[in-house]
Protein backbone atom coordinates (compact mmCIF):
# COMPACT_ATOMS: atom_id res chain seq x y z
CA UNK A 1 0.00 0.00 0.00
CA UNK A 2 2.81 2.55 0.86
CA UNK A 3 3.80 1.91 -2.55
CA UNK A 4 0.54 2.97 -3.63
CA UNK A 5 0.41 6.35 -1.87
CA UNK A 6 4.30 7.15 -3.89
CA UNK A 7 2.93 6.25 -7.05
CA UNK A 8 -0.26 8.25 -6.67
CA UNK A 9 2.23 11.58 -5.12
CA UNK A 10 4.61 11.34 -8.70
CA UNK A 11 1.54 11.46 -11.09
CA UNK A 12 -0.35 14.43 -9.43
CA UNK A 13 0.49 18.05 -10.90
CA UNK A 14 0.77 21.55 -9.39
CA UNK A 15 0.68 24.45 -10.98
CA UNK A 16 3.27 25.72 -13.45
CA UNK A 17 5.43 29.13 -12.61
CA UNK A 18 4.14 29.99 -16.29
CA UNK A 19 0.74 29.01 -15.42
CA UNK A 20 0.90 31.09 -12.18
CA UNK A 21 1.78 34.14 -14.35
CA UNK A 22 -1.48 34.01 -16.52
CA UNK A 23 -3.52 33.66 -13.52
CA UNK A 24 -2.26 36.85 -12.27
CA UNK A 25 -2.36 38.62 -15.25
CA UNK A 26 -5.67 37.75 -15.97
CA UNK A 27 -6.98 38.79 -12.44
CA UNK A 28 -5.14 41.82 -12.09
CA UNK A 29 -6.55 43.04 -16.04
CA UNK A 30 -10.04 42.08 -14.08
CA UNK A 31 -9.52 44.60 -11.45
CA UNK A 32 -8.04 47.08 -13.61
CA UNK A 33 -11.47 46.75 -15.82
CA UNK A 34 -13.91 46.92 -12.73
CA UNK A 35 -11.74 49.86 -11.18
CA UNK A 36 -11.87 52.31 -14.30
CA UNK A 37 -15.59 50.86 -14.20
CA UNK A 38 -16.08 52.58 -11.15
CA UNK A 39 -14.26 55.42 -11.35
CA UNK A 40 -16.20 56.27 -14.28
CA UNK A 41 -19.17 55.51 -13.06
CA UNK A 42 -18.58 58.06 -10.52
CA UNK A 43 -17.93 60.70 -12.62
CA UNK A 44 -20.72 60.34 -14.36
CA UNK A 45 -23.35 60.65 -11.33
CA UNK A 46 -21.25 63.66 -10.03
CA UNK A 47 -22.00 64.88 -13.52
CA UNK A 48 -25.65 64.27 -13.52
CA UNK A 49 -26.14 66.01 -9.94
CA UNK A 50 -24.17 69.11 -11.46
CA UNK A 51 -26.95 69.05 -14.19
CA UNK A 52 -30.05 68.80 -11.51
CA UNK A 53 -29.28 71.40 -10.22
CA UNK A 54 -28.29 73.46 -12.76
CA UNK A 55 -31.84 72.33 -14.38
CA UNK A 56 -33.67 73.49 -10.85
CA UNK A 57 -31.69 76.76 -10.79
CA UNK A 58 -32.83 77.88 -14.34
CA UNK A 59 -36.56 76.67 -13.61
CA UNK A 60 -36.27 78.74 -10.12
CA UNK A 61 -35.45 81.42 -12.47
CA UNK A 62 -38.17 81.15 -14.25
CA UNK A 63 -40.36 80.45 -11.68
CA UNK A 64 -39.48 84.23 -10.10
CA UNK A 65 -40.57 85.68 -13.68
CA UNK A 66 -43.95 83.80 -13.50
CA UNK A 67 -44.07 85.40 -10.18
CA UNK A 68 -43.18 89.20 -10.76
CA UNK A 69 -45.98 89.19 -13.68
CA UNK A 70 -48.81 87.31 -11.96
CA UNK A 71 -48.19 89.56 -8.66
CA UNK A 72 -48.11 93.00 -11.06
CA UNK A 73 -51.60 91.06 -12.57
CA UNK A 74 -53.16 90.26 -9.74
CA UNK A 75 -52.64 94.10 -7.52
CA UNK A 76 -52.74 96.09 -10.35
CA UNK A 77 -55.67 94.20 -12.81
CA UNK A 78 -56.21 96.04 -15.73
CA UNK A 79 -53.83 98.58 -16.89
CA UNK A 80 -50.37 96.12 -15.87
CA UNK A 81 -47.56 96.28 -18.60
CA UNK A 82 -44.19 94.33 -18.68
CA UNK A 83 -42.67 97.89 -18.12
CA UNK A 84 -44.20 98.06 -14.64
CA UNK A 85 -43.64 94.41 -14.13
CA UNK A 86 -40.02 94.64 -14.82
CA UNK A 87 -39.01 97.67 -13.83
CA UNK A 88 -41.88 98.35 -11.25
CA UNK A 89 -40.54 100.56 -8.32
CA UNK A 90 -43.80 100.24 -6.46
CA UNK A 91 -44.45 99.13 -2.82
CA UNK A 92 -45.60 95.77 -4.58
CA UNK A 93 -43.48 95.35 -7.74
CA UNK A 94 -39.49 96.03 -7.23
CA UNK A 95 -37.48 97.80 -9.17
CA UNK A 96 -35.88 95.35 -11.43
CA UNK A 97 -33.58 97.42 -13.39
CA UNK A 98 -31.24 96.24 -16.63
CA UNK A 99 -32.85 92.89 -17.35
CA UNK A 100 -35.92 93.82 -19.68
CA UNK A 101 -35.71 94.22 -23.27
CA UNK A 102 -32.65 92.37 -23.79
CA UNK A 103 -30.78 95.48 -22.56
CA UNK A 104 -28.59 93.03 -19.76
CA UNK A 105 -28.64 90.16 -18.31
CA UNK A 106 -29.26 89.97 -13.90
CA UNK A 107 -30.17 87.58 -11.21
CA UNK A 108 -32.33 87.46 -8.54
CA UNK A 109 -32.35 88.38 -4.47
CA UNK A 110 -34.91 88.67 -2.10
CA UNK A 111 -35.28 92.55 -0.78
CA UNK A 112 -37.53 92.13 2.13
CA UNK A 113 -41.12 90.99 0.95
CA UNK A 114 -39.80 91.46 -2.70
CA UNK A 115 -37.91 89.36 -4.92
CA UNK A 116 -35.66 91.34 -7.47
CA UNK A 117 -34.66 91.33 -10.61
CA UNK A 118 -30.70 93.13 -10.15
CA UNK A 119 -27.71 93.51 -12.46
CA UNK A 120 -25.15 91.71 -12.22
CA UNK A 121 -21.91 90.41 -13.95
CA UNK A 122 -20.59 86.99 -12.66
CA UNK A 123 -23.96 86.28 -11.64
CA UNK A 124 -22.38 84.00 -9.36
CA UNK A 125 -24.75 81.58 -7.02
CA UNK A 126 -24.02 81.03 -3.71
CA UNK A 127 -25.06 78.19 -1.09
CA UNK A 128 -25.32 79.10 1.90
CA UNK A 129 -22.72 77.89 4.57
CA UNK A 130 -24.92 78.03 7.73
CA UNK A 131 -27.60 75.57 6.65
CA UNK A 132 -26.64 74.77 3.62
CA UNK A 133 -30.03 73.92 2.41
CA UNK A 134 -30.55 76.72 -0.24
CA UNK A 135 -28.69 79.13 -2.93
CA UNK A 136 -28.29 82.80 -2.62
CA UNK A 137 -26.61 85.37 -5.08
CA UNK A 138 -25.13 87.33 -2.57
CA UNK A 139 -22.05 86.12 -1.01
CA UNK A 140 -22.91 87.10 2.69
CA UNK A 141 -26.23 86.72 3.95
CA UNK A 142 -27.97 89.52 6.05
CA UNK A 143 -27.50 87.63 9.27
CA UNK A 144 -23.62 88.12 9.25
CA UNK A 145 -23.04 83.93 7.61
CA UNK A 146 -21.61 83.90 3.95
CA UNK A 147 -22.16 81.53 0.95
CA UNK A 148 -20.18 79.11 -0.59
CA UNK A 149 -19.26 79.31 -4.13
CA UNK A 150 -20.82 76.99 -5.88
CA UNK A 151 -19.29 77.41 -9.21
CA UNK A 152 -22.48 77.87 -10.81
CA UNK A 153 -23.77 81.15 -12.67
CA UNK A 154 -27.30 82.15 -13.75
CA UNK A 155 -28.26 84.66 -16.20
CA UNK A 156 -31.33 85.88 -16.46
CA UNK A 157 -32.76 87.56 -20.21
CA UNK A 158 -35.71 89.28 -20.46
CA UNK A 159 -36.50 90.63 -24.22
CA UNK A 160 -39.93 91.87 -25.64
CA UNK A 161 -41.38 89.83 -28.46
CA UNK A 162 -44.44 92.15 -28.74
CA UNK A 163 -46.69 94.33 -26.95
CA UNK A 164 -48.38 90.93 -24.76
CA UNK A 165 -45.46 88.75 -25.29
CA UNK A 166 -41.83 88.09 -23.82
CA UNK A 167 -39.14 85.93 -24.45
CA UNK A 168 -37.47 84.84 -21.30
CA UNK A 169 -34.15 83.24 -21.14
CA UNK A 170 -32.17 81.74 -18.25
CA UNK A 171 -28.60 80.31 -18.19
CA UNK A 172 -27.18 78.18 -16.01
CA UNK A 173 -23.42 77.20 -16.43
CA UNK A 174 -20.84 75.37 -14.32
CA UNK A 175 -17.22 74.45 -15.00
CA UNK A 176 -17.96 71.59 -17.90
CA UNK A 177 -21.42 72.69 -18.71
CA UNK A 178 -24.36 74.50 -19.53
CA UNK A 179 -28.07 74.35 -19.51
CA UNK A 180 -30.74 77.11 -21.03
CA UNK A 181 -34.35 77.31 -20.92
CA UNK A 182 -36.31 79.97 -23.12
CA UNK A 183 -39.45 80.69 -21.85
CA UNK A 184 -42.44 82.68 -23.62
CA UNK A 185 -44.74 84.52 -21.16
CA UNK A 186 -48.16 86.34 -22.36
CA UNK A 187 -48.94 89.53 -19.98
CA UNK A 188 -52.52 88.12 -19.37
CA UNK A 189 -55.26 89.93 -17.77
Amino acid sequence: MKRKKKFQLKNKKGFTLIEMLVAVFIFSVSVSALTAMSAKSIQTSRNAEKQLVADYLALEAIEVVYNLRDTAILHRYTDATWEMVFQGGTDIIASNEGCFDGTGVCNFYPDGSQMVLGNCSECKVYLNDTSMYYYQVHESVGNGGSGVDTGYKRKIKISSVDDGQVSVTVTVSWDGGEVKYVEMLYLWQ
